[in-house]
């Protein structure tokens, strides 16, 4: 398995179609699918898939419905939503601030990367639930912005123009996943500092703890909704890395936003829409 390349992960209860890649010469039999998996397409290419090599981050979602006017409108549907990490980036562990600071001090050789990846995913949270407690969705004056899908930040001075594209959804402010080697503004180094930790305190997990930024903001790109009897069907499209369970959360349980991630619903089993 450690030869085996993907663009990202799923969720272990979903119906997904993903891309994987390994050399030709590893494989010693022809590919054959069992009752979970059906191979649909096998290809030559000349590199390996990495992390972030998503060409699309496209939904198709069905919800049974009891009254569809509890389903969101469209201008609803189209506005941007927090970009939080979800609650399967996490899986069954329990984090708090205090457990945050601890583990970073002690860095685990076995699964060191899996661990850290979900202690900078929650970090993002919680920085990002103080935020917007303490803001909205109001930007800050040190923001670093992007363009949506954009790898590079900038500051700018002229508001009424930040404030008028970030509306539009053209751009977003950007948070910090937390890393020694992440550009930080004032604001997040001060959260940073009331935690106890510093940038450094990440070194001593390697490489993988460089850390990087965000987009703190989303805007989804609707393709449909469809109304069938019983059932509504939305198609919709995310940057990459965002969740489409965490822009559910926002359209039918908008109390959640703000809330620590342990108390989202948990995806894996049915969940009730409370709209």
């Amino acid at each position: 398995m450690k030869d085996i390349r993907h663009a990202g992960l799923k969720d272990t209860a979903s119906t997904s179609i993903q891309w994987l890649s390994w050399e030709a010469s590893l494989q010693r039999s022809e590919l054959k699918g069992t009752e979970d998996l059906e191979i649909l397409d096998v290809t030559r290419h000349t590199n390996n898939l990495s992390v972030g090599h998503v060409f699309k981050n496209r939904f198709q979602l069905r919800f049974q419905v009891k009254n569809h006017d509890v389903f969101p409108d469209e201008a609803r549907l189209g506005t941007s939503f927090p970009n939080f990490y979800g609650p399967q980036r996490f899986g069954r562990a329990h984090y708090t601030r205090t457990s945050i600071r601890e583990s970073l001090s002690r860095p685990k050789p076995n699964r060191r990367r899996e661990i850290l990846s979900a202690m900078q995913g929650w970090l993002f949270n919680d920085y990002f639930i103080a935020r917007i407690g303490e803001h909205g969705r109001k930007p800050l004056s040190d923001d670093l912005w992007t363009a949506n899908n954009g790898k590079n930040w900038f500051q700018d001075e002229n508001d009424e123009t930040l404030s008028e594209r970030f509306a539009q959804g053209e751009i977003s402010p950007t948070g910090p996943v937390f890393g020694y080697k992440t550009k930080f503004t004032v604001s997040e180094l001060t959260y940073l500092d009331r935690l106890g930790l510093e940038t450094q305190t990440f070194r001593s997990w390697g490489k993988s703890a460089k850390g990087s930024r965000r987009v703190l903001w989303v805007k989804p790109k609707i393709y449909g909704v469809q109304n069938e009897g019983g059932s509504v069907s939305l198609d919709f499209k995310l940057t990459s890395g965002s969740y489409a369970t965490v822009f559910i959360v926002n359209l039918f349980m908008p109390h959640l936003i703000g809330r620590p991630i342990e108390e989202w619903p948990n995806f894996t089993r049915p969940v009730t829409l409370n709209g």
